[in-house]
């Protein structure tokens, strides 16, 4: 996880757990705005942490042992 691209920035990847939400009113319409990272990049660290966090993976990876 590491050598992620997420994970090289770390002041990009705190960022991204404080998203911040923009609204304002456009033609009496309220507009909402919030920014997310490419879904590639989302995707890559999500298969990364996949089998450390699913018990059911085929590559399961346990870090501690059970109680």
């Amino acid at each position: 996880m590491e050598e992620h691209s997420l994970a090289a920035d770390w002041d990009a990847l705190v960022a991204l757990i404080q998203m911040q939400i923009k609204v304002g009113f456009v033609d009496g319409e309220v507009r909402i705005r919030y920014e997310l990272p490419p879904e590639e990049v989302v995707g890559s660290a999500a298969a990364r942490l996949r089998p450390i966090l699913l018990e059911q993976e085929d590559w399961f990876h346990l870090t501690s042992s059970p109680l």
